[in-house]
């Protein structure tokens, strides 16, 4: 039976720039092309006849819809596509549309256009549904003048069900580039037709809608929202474009600069299309326009977490992927939070590892943050780079950020991996080149064929390593061959400068902007290569150029040269350059020579261009503060007062309750003393030397009744101090070393009143690894009256301080404090479940229905495994809306799955994702449901999405790793279930790298590569996971192969540990135990006893 015919439809007029690519898309998919001319005066109708089509000739009548209807009457085939000139089909999406003709059932289809945005080049895309597949009737046929539509006669003839949605088959449409809208006057052409249809019938929504689009396109926002609000009146909200008109009002209300009444609409509609992506990241570019940057990063992750919208909505390509990842970046940059812009890269990374632009992101933000050994050790802690291509990238990172040595790292593991082609020795000539090794530099570069992607980049080098060796003739016949153009240009006046001869024709302003980055690159090369001379003989180019100034200037003080880098920054800022970087170069060499009015001018002058750039405020703030320290330290006498100043006012009291810590109160105020002017203790009873200790760090102490009421007692704490800011810690709590700096860094503005520090809660046995759940707890906040503790367990403060300042008083700082109370051994030492049970029991005798008094309750029958009980305390706590209702959430889930109740628990988890989307522990959760269900597809399902979603947001009580080394580790364990061992195995690798000291991994592992190698291999691939010599790895590798059953392999080990054990005799004893047990399962039961007779 012959396959269904395709006939393709057309209107076209004045299209001989965009026609050829159209038809030439659809060779072998249409069977006849059928172009209805509206009266062209190019050369559209030859071209269509030349590339087949059937031209019929229709006078223009301002109505798309009888223009359509012309070619349809004109088809013959079965089947009818429709596309425009300025369309493109996916060619290789041919076969799926081939298909959709053969099925009965279906009248049409809604095919995935892709809509190309942008000025004259697409930069991004916006998917939507649009019908463009539909059988040849003579009753489907299209209504309106403009935004014609052909749904309504289908659905009337064949009914809603025979119309298909086919988001496989794309359709790539230019139309709304710029460009093309400019050419055409769209804007006014379809105002025009669209007011003709508001005169000739009564008007709809949709008509409504799409004049609101026009006005929106041509800058007449009021008339705009006047249209959108008819638009939305009575609407039926399940209408195709009812979620685009709420994206579109959006835009309007933001443009009227009405951005937070825009956040509001789409906080609004957002109920009625939960799943539609784009609302949650407009919200999240709103925010970030207003400076809203937290809640930006909270609908960010939310955009992520949700992934791509449907394919029933108009979506933007990346605003659940790439889009989003760089905007929560930037967010976290511009309030100077580079290490958790490090962190979104990475999690970036993870979710498409191969798209390796994140990974240039993360050298960029480390290398001046961290220092190049800190940024390697990064890099060799989370990626694994088993491929040359990729070492091959980031000796290409290092060299893009000047760093050619650790290049060099980068692609001698390359070579080691067999690199080779283009790629290679592109890379590799550049390493050498800027290592000043010429004659290998050449050897690499010379392999490269014109023909190749690589040769512009390889040629310019070589061009470059000709100049070095001054083979002037060599590079003058190298640049005779090069294609003309600006690059070619350039490199022509360049090598004229060092000729010292009379220089060619000087660049055009086109031509600068577009050679910029070429001219910068050569610059840098020269630099790296130690040739100033050569460099300073091309800086005459650069000469009137404000970008090349710049470029010039801070190439200069990258490398260390501030007298020429301040010459070409000043001569740049002047010309009329608006770098902000460039900006903070000058202020800072201005500052560090006492030049303080030069540095507050351009500070003040580069706030012009960029008014929330945070890094240029606090440089200006700091002349102020270091030319008064440099003031007052040439004035004899001022030494108090200059002391004073160097404290970074204002005082800082911190507020302790305590017993019976002795042991561990010196290690927390040995880490915060340096950062706090008061130390305020309160002892509830002490009988060890608690007391002592607090005085030699010269605390104010102050003796309290305990009243089983932790709040009672912080509050007292805190009537005692008399700093203008309290800091709250505990004895079992330390701020980590250099983060006690951080917290007099903070800027204490007159706005803030409270700061919420990332609380890190050790738990466990921490020889078995660091294992921690991390919270958001409000530590530091003004001393005023009105903010006082609440609750009697589990005290909290920061909601009055909401109540009495608001939400936007309390700002998160990135600090942390490590907690060890929750440790095993400190847990029983104190008998906190007890403690904590009595204080609970007694405050719900007075205060039965406090939720929180329940909630507290529940976890702690969790915690003793109480489950039944837990779960039952839970629920009567739950409500909405609270600080610590997704923690609520999450330990009633554990319940469910302790109680086997998996239905339940899988349901809970569902509807709780909905309001905590970026909450990754419950997705963790969700897949060891499934792994005791069995259903291990499913759970390496989840635990993928865990990856992808990283670590959670720090405002949910989460434990660390469950978007990373935990996550890996059960995605193996799901992938070994399912016999898939390589990928396995590869899953427990990541997890190592992760988090080296998490060893459950090794022990997986072991175990597949017992089952595909022999001992000796897996001796060899194990033992390359620690640095040896070392007694505990030595005795961790025994018990990993007593693990896989070869005792004979462990007792090996357990000598070569015996050997370095040396005096440490908890370390011989572990190793004696050890020893006594793998002779007993080897049968010697005498060396069983020998071994064990100092336990016996």
């Amino acid at each position: 039976m012959a396959s269904p015919s395709i006939s393709l439809c057309m209107i076209v007029k004045d299209e001989a720039e965009n026609l050829p690519c159209c038809l030439k898309s659809v060779t072998g998919l249409v069977d006849e092309i059928i172009v209805v001319d509206t009266g062209s005066q190019d050369d559209t109708v030859a071209i269509a006849r030349k590339l087949g089509a059937q031209v019929s000739f229709f006078p223009w009548t301002n109505s798309f819809s009888e223009a359509r209807n012309r070619s349809l009457e004109l088809a013959t085939c079965d089947w009818i596509l429709i596309l425009d000139a300025d369309d493109e089909f996916y060619s290789e999406d041919i076969p799926h549309l081939k298909q959709l003709v053969t099925v009965p059932e279906a009248e049409a289809y809604f095919l995935q256009t892709v809509n190309e945005m942008g000025v004259n080049d697409p930069e991004i895309s916006l998917t939507n549904l649009t019908m463009r597949l539909f059988r040849n009737r003579p009753n489907y046929r299209y209504t309106g003048r403009v935004h014609e539509g052909i749904i309504a006669s289908i659905m009337n003839a064949a009914g809603r069900e025979a119309i298909k949605v086919a988001s496989q088959v794309r359709v790539r449409h230019y139309g709304y580039l710029k460009r093309e809208v400019d050419k055409k006057d769209k804007t006014s052409r379809n105002m025009a037709l669209l007011q003709q249809e508001l005169a000739s019938r009564q008007p709809d929504n949709f008509l409504y809608y799409n004049l609101a689009v026009e006005y929106l396109r041509a800058g007449e926002y009021d008339r705009a929202l006047e249209y959108f609000d008819l638009a939305e009146k009575n609407i039926h909200w399940e209408a195709p474009y009812a979620s685009y008109l709420v994206r579109r009002k959006a835009d309007c209300l933001a443009q009227m600069n009405k951005k937070l009444e825009a956040i509001q609409y789409l906080q609004e509609r957002a109920s009625l299309f939960p799943d539609y992506t784009d609302l949650y990241y407009h919200m999240a570019v709103l925010h970030l326009e207003l400076r809203n940057y937290w809640q930006a990063v909270q609908m960010l992750e939310r955009c992520l977490a949700m992934g791509a919208a449907p394919s029933n909505y108009a979506s933007e390509a990346g605003v659940s992927g790439e889009r989003a990842w760089l905007a929560m970046a930037d967010a976290y940059i511009k309030i100077g939070e580079k290490e958790r812009a490090v962190e979104v890269f990475r999690r970036q990374l993870m979710s498409n590892p191969t798209d390796l632009q994140p990974l240039a992101r993360i050298v960029h933000l480390l290398l001046p943050l961290k220092g190049t050994p800190e940024t390697i050790a990064y890099l060799d802690n989370f990626f694994h780079m088993a491929t040359p291509a990729a070492n091959l990238a980031l000796a290409d990172i290092f060299l893009a950020e000047g760093h050619p040595q650790q290049a060099l790292l980068f692609l001698q593991k390359a070579i080691q991996q067999k690199a080779e082609g283009d790629c290679y020795h592109a890379t590799a000539g550049e390493v050498f080149l800027l290592l000043g090794d010429l004659t290998r530099a050449k050897e690499h570069l010379s392999q490269i064929s014109i023909s190749s992607d690589h040769y512009p980049r390889s040629t310019r080098n070589l061009c470059l390593l000709y100049w070095l060796e001054e083979s002037m003739e060599q590079a003058a016949a190298l640049l005779s061959t090069w294609q003309e153009g600006t690059i070619k240009k350039l490199f022509q006046i360049c090598h004229s400068f060092l000729l010292e001869t009379v220089p060619l024709p000087s660049l055009s302003s086109e031509e600068v902007l577009s050679s910029a980055n070429a001219f910068r690159d050569l610059v840098n090369k020269l630099l790296l290569a130690n040739k100033l001379s050569l460099a300073e003989k091309l800086l005459p180019l650069a000469d009137g150029e404000p970008e090349l100034m710049m470029a010039a200037g801070k190439l200069f003080y990258r490398h260390g040269d501030e007298t020429l880098a301040q010459y070409w920054l000043e001569e740049a800022l002047a010309a009329g350059s608006n770098d902000s970087q460039g900006a903070l170069y000058l202020g800072g060499i201005y500052s560090r020579h006492q030049q303080w009015e030069q540095a507050r001018q351009v500070y003040a002058k580069a706030l012009t261009w960029q008014p929330e750039h945070i890094e240029i405020h606090l440089a200006y703030a700091q002349i102020y503060r270091q030319q008064t320290l440099s003031i007052l330290n040439s004035i004899s006498g001022t030494e108090q007062v200059y002391a004073l100043l160097n404290k970074n006012r204002p005082r800082i009291s911190l507020c302790m309750i305590v017993k019976d810590e002795a042991e561990h109160l010196p290690r927390c105020l040995n880490s915060i003393s340096g950062a706090v002017d008061e130390i305020i203790i309160v002892d509830t009873g002490s009988s060890d030397t608690t007391v002592q200790v607090a005085q030699q760090f010269g605390a104010k102490i102050y003796h309290y009744q305990w009243k089983h009421d932790f709040s009672a007692a912080r509050n007292f704490a805190l009537d005692m101090a008399t700093g203008e800011w309290l800091l709250v810690l505990d004895a079992d709590e330390e701020i980590p070393k250099g983060e006690d700096a951080k917290i007099r860094s903070l800027p204490l503005a007159h706005s803030v009143e409270a700061y919420c520090f990332q609380l890190i809660n050790y738990y466990g046995h921490p020889e078995l690894g660091h294992d921690f759940i991390t919270d958001l707890v409000c530590r530091l906040f003004r001393n005023r009256p009105q903010y006082r503790f609440k609750r009697t367990l589990h005290e909290q403060v920061v909601d009055q301080i909401i109540a009495v300042a608001g939400e936007g008083a309390v700002k998160i700082a990135p600090i942390r404090i490590f907690h060890y109370g929750h440790l095993t051994s400190t847990v029983l030492k104190k008998n906190k479940s007890e403690r904590n049970l009595a204080i609970i029991r007694h405050a719900l005798s007075e205060d039965k229905d406090n939720r929180f008094l329940r909630y507290s309750l529940g976890v702690e029958l969790l915690n003793l495994g109480q489950y039944a009980n837990a779960l039952e305390q839970l629920e009567l706590s739950y409500q909405p809306g609270q600080n610590y209702t997704s923690d609520l959430v999450l330990k009633m889930v554990i319940c469910l799955k302790e109680l086997q109740q998996f239905e339940q628990g899988l349901q809970l988890i569902d509807q709780a994702m909905i309001e905590y989307p970026n909450f990754t522990d419950l997705q963790f959760l969700k897949g060891e449901i499934f792994m005791e269900q069995e259903n291990y597809g499913a759970a390496a399902q989840a635990f993928s999405s865990c990856l992808t979603m990283g670590e959670a947001p720090i405002y949910y009580s989460s434990t660390h790793g469950m978007g990373g080394y935990h996550a890996h580790y059960r995605l193996g364990k799901a992938l070994e279930a399912t016999g898939a061992d390589e990928q396995a195995a590869a899953s427990y690798r990541q997890a190592l790298a992760a988090n080296p000291k998490f060893h459950l991994p090794l022990y997986a592992l072991a175990g597949i590569l017992r089952r595909t190698l022999p001992i000796e291999k897996v001796k060899q691939q194990l033992e390359s996971c620690f640095t040896l010599p070392d007694v505990n790895a030595y005795m961790l590798l025994a018990d990993i192969f007593t693990s896989t059953g070869e005792h004979a392999v462990s007792m090996d080990y357990l000598k070569m540990a015996a050997a370095e054990a040396g005096e440490n005799q908890e370390a011989i004893s572990k190793v004696a135990y050890m020893e006594g047990v793998c002779q007993a399962r080897l049968g010697d039961y005498g060396g069983t006893l020998l071994a064990l007779k100092d336990d016996i």
